[in-house]
């Protein structure tokens, strides 16, 4: 009877374990428990970054509007453009144009003349292009790394980049809010 027992033994040892629903069960628990801990370090949207993004190298033009005489020699090439709000780098300046003179719409309401040469009860509302002559509207050219993502468009450190986005940024001697009127995604060449 011992022989048979150990017989019986050797047997069960060669035979291969089959596979049940308890070890799928434990292999899901694993697979869930290194989800979880991966999903607790890192968010949703830098798990999609690692395959959704692409880095590039980013023209944009910034119009600052209404910025004071004294202020607009402030603004350097090279100077380094940080976001007003988180101080993150937002690019270097490659240019700046300021021969704009900064002037806006002006409506006035005025009444309707009468057939009589009298003014009516009547308005309408008239707008005159009023110029201030100690302010300027300054375009400035900025060149940066940035990253591309599909459904989102470029960010720089965290900033959207964007046609018609709000940029307030700091520059080293000047700070001031403006919008983005255009982008170019510079090309390699090979």
């Amino acid at each position: 009877m011992n022989n048979n027992t150990n017989n019986s033994i050797a047997k069960q040892k060669n035979q291969k374990r089959q596979f049940n629903i308890i070890d799928f069960l434990v292999i899901l628990i694993v697979v869930a428990i290194v989800a979880v801990s991966v999903y607790s370090v890192f968010s949703w949207s830098d798990i999609k970054k690692l395959w959704s993004t692409r880095t590039v190298e980013l023209d944009y033009t910034v119009e600052l509007k209404g910025v004071d005489q004294e202020f607009i020699d402030k603004i350097k090439i090279d100077d380094v453009v940080t976001d007003g709000a988180t101080k993150n780098k937002l690019g270097k300046v490659k240019g700046v144009d300021n021969n704009e003179k900064y002037w806006v719409v002006d409506y006035k309401k005025e009444p309707i003349i009468g057939e009589n040469g009298e003014p009516t009860s009547e308005y309408h509302y008239a707008f005159t292009k009023a110029e201030h002559p100690d302010k300027y509207n300054l375009t400035v050219y900025i060149s940066t790394p940035a990253e591309y993502e599909e459904g989102i468009g470029y960010t720089v450190n965290g900033k959207r980049i964007a046609v018609g986005e709000a940029v307030d940024m700091r520059f080293p001697e000047f700070s001031k809010s403006g919008y983005c009127v255009s982008i170019d995604e510079r090309k390699h060449e090979k």
